[in-house]
């Protein structure tokens, strides 16, 4: 990777690591080593959006999932989580990105909308910091640590999403609030996904994907239509992802194509499934870590 792309992964880095504080470009240009009479050029080549634009978006996505996801957290705090002045200059800025106030989005999430607006913006960053992380895994062999375990059975309580990639979230969202409602939370269950398909290769209508969490107790009659599921015990490749969930494909993508044929292993009648050790927005994305599980005989 070239020196100046190891220095804008830095950079991006920091950001997302300080959407609270206010973060200046001459401050940015210091952390990359280069100088503030050419890193705004730089970063608009490589990122495709001015320094503003892309902490505005960060900020704006991290708002985003405070208000879908953490019901319990206010307004006020929320814009303070998010580097903003006050609840009022987010409100305003929202409003203007998306359309719609943080309150009524709150209520009813338009995931599809916010895929909508958001996705354009987010794919040349994508792009980026995909190469970034592949590149670092390739130079970097521990990165690709590849783990065979004996994984114990578990039963889980899922709620099956069936339908377009992009209203995964609503699925996420009902999910999230039977669990707050009936339990057990994540700090004492472990959350999966289990991934019956690559959401490039199949129509949006087909795309199929569970959102489950580890249960000791039988699941009391619902209208989330949470239902029990098993994950079979049995042998399991494991490699640990660090990073944002724009760049787990490349992770599960490299059990795949490269260690699956250069192993002496056979796939196991059981889809691909990822474990949620920490999430977003808890920790910044690229600090994120998911578990990836390829079952095998």
């Amino acid at each position: 990777m070239s020196n100046y792309l190891q220095r804008l992964s830095v950079v991006v880095k920091y950001i997302e690591s300080h959407l609270n504080e206010s973060i200046t470009t001459s401050e940015l240009s210091d952390i990359a080593f280069f100088s503030k009479y050419h890193f705004h050029r730089i970063f608009v080549a490589h990122l495709g959006m001015s320094v503003g634009k892309y902490i505005k978006l960060l900020r704006f996505k991290q708002v985003s999932y405070q208000l879908a996801f953490r019901h319990e957290v206010s307004l006020l705090e929320i814009a303070t989580d998010c580097g903003y002045e006050n609840a009022s200059s987010l409100s305003r800025e929202f409003k203007k990105i998306l359309g719609v106030t943080p309150s009524v989005f709150r209520q009813s999430p338009d995931w599809a909308l916010w895929h909508q607006v958001i996705d354009p913006l987010l794919s040349q960053l994508n792009s980026l910091t995909n190469y970034i992380q592949e590149t670092n895994m390739l130079a970097n062999n521990h990165s690709y640590d590849v783990k065979i375990i004996d994984f114990t059975q578990t039963t889980v309580a899922a709620l099956e999403h069936r339908g377009a990639p992009n209203k995964v979230m609503e699925t996420v969202g009902k999910f999230i609030q039977w669990r707050k409602e009936n339990g057990p939370l994540p700090k004492s269950s472990d959350t999966y996904n289990i991934l019956y398909d690559d959401p490039q290769s199949v129509a949006p209508q087909d795309y199929r994907f569970d959102v489950c969490a580890s249960i000791q107790t039988p699941i009391k009659a619902n209208t989330y239509s949470v239902i029990e599921k098993i994950i079979p015990g049995g042998r399991c490749a494991v490699l640990r992802h660090v990073g944002t969930q724009s760049s787990l494909g490349q992770s599960i993508h490299y059990l795949y194509r490269e260690w699956i044929i250069h192993s002496d292993e056979t796939l196991r009648d059981f889809p691909c499934f990822i474990k949620r050790v920490t999430f977003y927005p808890d920790v910044p994305e690229h600090q994120m870590v998911t578990e990836i599980y390829l079952p095998i005989k």
